[in-house]
Formats: structure tokens, C-alpha cells, sequence
């Protein structure tokens, strides 16, 4: 009895220690998925307009940490809503660690870039990103192939690129221009790194505490940076 009660124990700590271990299984994008994707990035699209009016009111690294701690408060609610478990154990610190570098600097590129370019630029080199994501993913993604039709459309969003950087070389301030346009570019790919390394943390670490980590450390950061480099008066 006590044999078959320890066999069945090993059994079933085996049968656990598999599931932990196992990869998490990604489906492809159904309607539903989709659709929901959608409604988020036409939300998500007019976050350039907002930066590039906000910045008339606050400088770079100051409306950063401001929209950090507002993203912060909402994530905390739904943590707080969902139950979510926040506490950081050990072997969390390093990817959490790194996907708040990787956020930190990435904001801080988009919004000094947006200082020097336009809105509609922006918005065309920022989403760059998912050119980064589908070459990525190749390397660090287990399953995730690229197909011809996406190696197509890759090709065709680079040529994008193209357009978009020969256009800011006919404008008055082109100098200006330039600069910004590759510090977005810069901010693309590091959007596109994050999201990639983000879907392999998240398939070990909640996604609430990832967020709130990356929110509360980017509010710490760009307070102090803030501080330090940033001289424009609050009213």
C-alpha cells in the first residue's frame, strides 16, 4: 500500500514537474483575437498625436514618467481586480529587470525623437516594430517560422521606410528632422526587442506583475533623469 501510495506520489510530482517545464502552446489568431487586436491598435495609433501635443507641455522625459504612472494605476486595478499574484520571486528579477531597460529606453527615444519629427512620421516608423517582431522571432520564438508571404510583406514595410527617410530630406528642416525620424527608428526596434523577449517572460511570469514592474521601474527612472536634465517650469 505505502509502495503504490509513494508510487502514485512520484507519478504525479513527475506528471507537475512536465507541466511547469512544458512549452506554453501558441495558437494562431483567431476572429475573435483578431478583431480585439485591432480595436487596441486603432486605439494605440493616435498615442503619437497625443505625445507630439502633450510635449507642448511637458518635456520628453517628464511626460514619460507621467504616462507611466497613469498606464501603472490602471494595471494595479486590474491586478488588484484578477488577483494577481505581484510578489517577485527568485529568477524573476533579471527578465523583469531587462524588459524595464529595454521600455525605459525605448520611451525615452520616442519621445525626444517625436521633439524633432512629425506626428505622422512617428506613427510610420514606430510600428517598424512589427518588422523587428517577425525577424526576431525567428531566432528566439521556438515554432515561429516566416512564411513567404510575410518575408513579402516585410520587404514591402522596409520600402516603406525608404519612402518615409527620402521624404524628410526634402523638408526645410531636414537636419532636425532626420534626427528625430532615427531616433524613432531606433525606438521601433527596441519596441519590437521588448515585445519579443516580453512573450517569453510572460510565458513564466504574470502578465500584470511584468507590466506594473516595467511601470513603476520607468516612473522611478525617468523621475530621476527627469530631474537631472530637465530645467522647464511645471506651469
Amino acid at each position: 500500500m505505502s509502495s503504490a501510495t509513494s508510487d502514485q506520489h512520484e507519478g504525479s510530482s513527475d506528471s507537475d514537474e512536465a507541466d511547469s517545464s512544458s512549452p506554453v502552446v501558441r495558437r494562431p489568431l483567431d476572429l475573435k483575437a483578431g478583431l480585439f487586436v485591432f480595436f487596441v491598435s486603432t486605439l494605440w495609433s493616435g498615442n503619437w498625436i497625443a505625445i507630439k501635443a502633450g510635449l507642448d507641455y511637458a518635456p520628453a522625459l517628464r511626460l514619460g514618467w507621467m504616462r507611466f504612472t497613469v498606464g501603472g494605476i490602471f494595471v494595479l486595478c486590474w491586478a488588484i481586480y484578477t488577483r494577481a499574484d505581484l510578489r517577485i520571486h527568485r529568477g524573476e528579477w533579471r527578465p523583469l529587470i531587462w524588459l524595464a531597460v529595454l521600455l525605459v529606453g525605448q520611451i525615452i527615444l520616442l519621445n525626444v525623437g517625436i521633439t524633432h519629427t512629425t506626428a505622422g512620421h512617428a506613427s510610420v516608423l514606430i510600428v517598424t516594430s512589427a518588422i523587428w517582431v517577425t525577424v526576431l522571432s525567428q531566432f528566439f520564438i521556438p515554432g515561429d517560422r516566416l512564411a513567404p508571404i510575410r518575408f513579402v510583406g516585410v520587404l514591402i514595410a522596409y520600402l516603406g521606410i525608404v519612402v518615409i527617410s527620402a521624404d524628410s530630406l526634402t523638408e526645410t528642416d531636414s537636419n532636425n528632422l532626420i534626427l528625430g525620424d532615427i531616433l524613432v527608428a531606433i525606438s521601433g526596434f527596441l519596441l519590437g526587442l521588448r515585445i519579443v523577449y516580453n512573450a517569453r517572460v510572460v510565458a513564466q511570469i504574470d502578465v500584470a506583475k511584468t507590466l506594473l514592474f516595467q511601470a513603476a521601474a520607468g516612473t522611478a527612472a525617468l523621475i530621476v533623469l527627469s530631474t537631472i536634465f530637465e530645467s522647464e517650469p511645471w506651469l
